[in-house]
Order: structure tokens, then C-alpha cells, then sequence
């Protein structure tokens, strides 16, 4: 999410989307706001705009979902002229992407591997009484097309779904199209720390390091699994 206070004081709220697609001249179209509906390179061209059972609430269309551990949360202040990004770094790792700075991305070691976009999931929120769609991708849970996994972060579905996989773009450029099912994604869990720390171990699976976290190398494993 971004938290957003214009020239006059208020402020709203955005997916994060909104905030990188300054750079697109505007690719998202602002409806009701605070809300804002996917368009250009954000929005999935499988979902029509006709289409209501399609059609997801608060977000508009089903939409491309950045990786958060790449591009966090952040507050922009336009009156102040800053923005903050508040970084969502596993404890452990915050001195590997300047604490609270953007992540540059010749930090990544596996640009071909981890995920800059993806095609996101809606899922069912029982709280809200609708559908909805995940506002980013950060970890396993919250890419996988299962409707077998019990709790609030099964019922995941998105397009393509007979297809069985999901596109999405790495940081190096490529498009590649990765598995949905949670037999994949949440798989073959491993634990990692920092090599040249005492601290505790973190329990990840080994493709959402693969895919999703840009500060976790190889050599970090503690135990079977991971990293590689």
C-alpha cells in the first residue's frame, strides 16, 4: 500500500502500483477514489472489463501484483516533498537493503529468478462478504491457485486458470510462466539465517526464496532445503 498526502492535506490511500506507474504516465485510472482500477501494464488482459463476475471490488480488475519484498510500503508527502518506504526485510536482513532505503536492483545476485511482477489471485474474504484480490505477492500463500487449502489464505484463483501456471516478469527483463498449485510453492521448506550471524533460524520455502526473496543467498541455508 501507499500511503498518499496531496498538496491539500488529505490523505488517501493506493496500491503501491499507482505509485510506480508515475513512470507509465499514469497507468492507473483513479475511480472513486481512494480506490484506483488497474490499467496498462498493470491490469491482466485475460479479465474483460464487461465482464461483472470477473470484476474484483476496492481494486477494480484482477492486476499485476508487485513483489513486496522488493518494493515494501511506503507514505508519500507531497506537501514535505518525501517519501518514506518502510521496509518488510526478515528480521536479520535489514542491512541488506540499506535498512529502510528502495532495494537497487543490482543488489539481486538472481535477477533471472526473482519475480518483479505477477499475475495476481482474488481471493474470498469472509469478513468483507466479497471477493478480493491480494494487494501484493510477498510470500508463497499468497500466489498459489488452490482452492484445496484450507483457511483464509486458501480459495486463491486468478486467470489462467487452465492453464495451470501464472506469467509473470523477473528482474532481468524475461517473462516467464510459473506453476499455481501449492504442491509447488509451498514445498520442501528449509530454514535460513544470515551466515556471519548467531541469530535464530526463518522458516521459508525454497521457491519463495527462489522467486520472491532477493536477500536470501544459497549459502544462508541451515537446513535441507532452500536456497539453491
Amino acid at each position: 500500500w501507499t500511503q498518499w498526502t496531496n498538496a491539500s492535506g488529505n490523505t488517501e490511500f493506493f496500491l503501491i502500483n499507482a505509485f510506480l506507474a508515475r513512470y507509465e504516465r499514469r497507468a492507473f485510472e483513479i475511480v472513486n477514489p481512494p480506490w484506483a482500477t488497474p490499467t496498462g501494464a498493470w491490469r491482466c488482459a485475460d479479465i474483460s472489463q464487461n465482464d461483472d463476475a470477473q470484476r474484483l471490488t476496492h481494486t477494480g480488475y484482477l492486476h499485476a501484483a508487485p513483489n513486496t519484498w522488493l518494493f515494501s510500503s511506503m507514505n508519500v508527502n507531497e506537501n514535505a516533498n518525501r517519501t518514506t518506504v518502510w521496509s518488510d526485510t526478515l528480521p536479520g536482513w535489514e542491512t541488506r537493503n540499506d535498512r529502510l532505503g528502495w532495494r537497487r536492483l543490482e543488489q539481486i545476485e538472481r535477477p533471472a529468478e526473482i519475480v518483479s511482477l505477477t499475475d495476481n489471485v482474488n481471493f474470498y474474504v469472509p469478513g468483507h462478504g466479497h471477493r478480493d484480490a491480494r494487494e501484493s505477492a510477498g510470500r508463497s500463500r499468497e500466489v498459489i491457485e488452490d482452492q484445496a487449502v484450507p483457511g483464509p489464505d486458501g480459495d486463491n484463483r486468478g486467470s489462467h486458470r487452465t492453464l495451470g501456471r501464472r506469467p509473470a516478469t523477473m528482474i532481468d527483463g524475461h517473462a516467464e510462466a510459473l506453476p499455481i498449485r501449492g504442491a509447488y510453492w509451498m514445498d520442501l521448506a528449509g530454514e535460513f539465517r544470515l551466515a556471519e550471524s548467531s541469530g535464530g533460524a526463518i522458516s521459508l520455502y525454497r521457491s519463495e526464496v527462489r522467486h520472491f526473496l532477493w536477500f536470501v543467498r544459497g549459502d544462508d541455508a541451515v537446513a535441507d532445503g532452500g536456497g539453491d
